[in-house]
């Protein structure tokens, strides 16, 4: 005890203060390490980490000293959605202490007490936080008594898993507590967090006092059985101490305790309490539609697996994803959709792969044994027969043959990788130069003849997929595939007839788009024109005026929560009918407004693999 009124009288005021804070169990522990940490209550160290508060919260906290002094604060927080707004108040009293003017004289008991008001507040700015408190305080220690006001400013950056902080705690003028005037224990404290997604986190922090004192904390904290939270933390200074604890955190409730030992002044008991109040959550109507709309395809899923339609539960099962991607049942009926799909398909190719065998189509033979490994990577019967093709590909006559020329082998040899990979342009080229070179090698021609036909079957699937796509809407899209039949074969007519259509079809769509659009923006309607702009450049990427409207309202900040909540469901509605280029656009629009906007992320990536598969750039 006689420590505790050495370390008072020396410096009244500033003693006071400084031996009475940290405030809360995980505070005792860690310190100026806490001015960029995760951890609950980080705020009392740095006001910026308010903004990690999301709801209305209160802090209470017990410590008691070997010598049975004790404390008790109280400190809470009310943010507001626009910021973090918070009232706090706290305070503390120890009971029971001795004074005593002379070793010889009877001890005089009295107590001390602090009390503190405190606002808040902290506003989070893309990876940054800044934040600032003011507040006053009375405190009294024996027969003195003093008052006065204080602020704090802080600042933190947050790039997972790392987080850095800084903070100057207790700025204000000197407080006079009876004639001797004190300046606050102010200080600078800088911190840096790992934060990985493992069960760990790691706290460092440096602190300076403006009295020329210096103080290094750290701490290390790790979380068992999602509930269990396990401290370790300790400072070297003017403020040494080394200390472990545990914390039980629940959904709205955390309790905690530690025990912290201070060279010189002793062993503290901390115990505190966190309790959070969550605001009740407005149901919105745009999200219970969605939903709604996702539990309809996934019933439709049910049924086309009781039909053993996989392929097309599939389909339905992955429109319910995109319409809430969290429908936990859409998911499993996916993954168990695609699995019985591949099961099937893995079953029919291999059926397939036989037939050609026995009729010696080795190549056919061999791609369908590759369809399959690209399937079932691990699938012994197609890895088996693969190598068997392989083998009897050197069997055919053109390799069986002694004495062929280096030429003609490496050309062969070409024209069947590229075959393999569906060039087959590629590959007729190959072996039209075989052909004409060595004209002796006769075996060559049913090989012409098999690429040739693979070729006129990929423009038939090209063409077919432009028409389909034109009949839909999807002009851009019908386009692209136009110019990879013209990539196979610059001379097919159907192919230049097509696109010389499809080019006037989209001057004229862009044009009446653009009309509407423009009216829309004039008129206000904003999330009208960046739909219609967006489905502009849906058409023509590379459109200058949809462009340069769309970074308007980008620069603007038009489109707000609400029309990019109806701007997802104008995605979504293309991703339905399969305009997948349309769904993007509108997709990367809102995540050009809001790179946070829900599951929008998710659903680009969905949108671009179908894209992919239909084999568009």
């Amino acid at each position: 005890m006689r420590l505790f009124l050495l370390l008072i009288a020396a410096v009244p005021s500033q003693g006071m203060r400084e031996f009475l804070i940290p405030t809360a169990p995980i505070s005792a522990l860690y310190g100026e390490a806490l001015v960029a940490s995760h951890e609950c209550g980080a705020f009392l160290a740095n006001p910026a980490l308010a903004v990690r508060e999301p709801y209305p919260c209160v802090h209470f906290a017990h410590t008691e000293w070997f010598a049975s002094t004790r404390r008790e604060r109280v400190d809470f927080l009310l943010p507001k959605t626009w910021g973090t707004l918070g009232l706090g108040a706290s305070g503390f009293h120890v009971w029971d202490l001795e004074h005593r003017d002379d070793p010889d004289d009877d001890p005089e008991t009295f107590s001390a007490y602090n009390t503190d008001l405190v606002i808040r507040y902290a506003r989070g700015i893309g990876r940054f936080a800044l934040g600032a408190e003011a507040g006053v305080f009375l405190q009294r220690i024996y027969t003195y008594s003093a008052a006065g006001f204080h602020g704090s400013l802080g600042a933190s950056f947050n790039k997972k898993p790392f987080s850095v902080g800084l903070s100057i705690i207790d700025l204000g003028p000197p407080v006079k507590l009876s004639t001797e005037a004190t300046p606050l224990p102010s200080r600078v404290q800088l911190g840096a967090a790992w934060n990985p997604s493992l069960p760990l986190n790691i706290q460092t922090g440096l602190s300076y006092a403006f009295d020329g004192s210096f103080n290094a904390s750290a701490g290390i904290g790790g979380v068992l059985f999602k509930i269990l939270h396990l401290h370790a933390g300790g400072g070297y200074g003017t403020r040494p101490r080394i200390g472990a604890g545990a914390s039980l955190e629940f959904k709205h409730l955390q309790i905690a305790y530690c025990a912290v030992l201070r060279p010189g002044i002793g062993l503290s008991h901390h115990i505190g309490v966190n309790l959070i109040f969550p605001p009740r959550q407005r149901e919105d109507p745009l999200m219970i539609a969605m939903i709604q709309t996702s539990q309809t395809f996934v019933e439709n899923g049910k049924r086309d697996m009781l039909n053993r339609d996989y392929k097309h539960a599939l389909q339905q099962f992955d429109l319910a994803l995109v319409w809430y991607p969290d429908n936990p049942e859409a998911q499993a009926g996916y993954n168990e959709a695609l699995a019985k799909e591949r099961e099937l398909q893995v079953s029919l190719h291999l059926d397939a792969a036989r037939d050609y065998r026995e009729t010696e189509g080795y190549l056919d033979a061999l791609r369908e044994y590759e369809f399959v490994l690209s399937l079932a990577p691990d699938n012994a019967l197609a890895l088996s027969g693969r190598t068997d093709m392989q083998l009897e590909m050197e069997q055919i006559p053109i390799l069986a043959r002694g004495q062929l020329p280096e030429d003609a082998v490496r050309l062969f040899e070409a024209g069947v990788e590229a075959f393999h990979n569906d060039r087959f342009k590629e590959a007729l080229a190959y072996w039209q130069e075989i052909k004409e070179r060595f004209t002796y090698i006769e075996e060559i021609d049913p090989f012409l003849d098999l690429a040739a036909e693979r070729r006129d079957e990929k423009i038939d699937s090209l063409l077919l997929g432009s028409y389909s796509a034109r009949e839909v809407g999807a002009l851009r899209q019908a386009l692209e595939l136009v110019e990879q039949v013209l990539k196979i074969d610059p001379t097919e007519r159907r192919a230049h007839t097509h696109r010389e259509e499809l080019t006037s079809l989209i001057h004229r769509r862009t044009s009446d788009l653009l009309v509407d659009a423009i009216e829309h923006f004039d008129s206000r309607r904003y999330e009208l024109a960046a739909e219609t702009f967006n489905r502009i450049l849906a058409l023509e990427p590379a459109n200058p005026i949809a462009q340069r409207y769309l970074n308007r309202l980008q620069k603007e900040e038009r489109l707000k929560h609400k029309d990019l909540g109806q701007l997802n469901v104008s995605a979504t509605n293309a991703y339905t009918s399969g305009d997948y280029e349309t769904a993007i656009r509108i997709w990367e629009q809102i995540l050009a407004v809001d790179s946070t906007f829900a599951n929008v992320q998710r659903n680009l990536e969905r949108a671009r693999r179908k894209k992919n598969m239909l084999g568009t750039p």
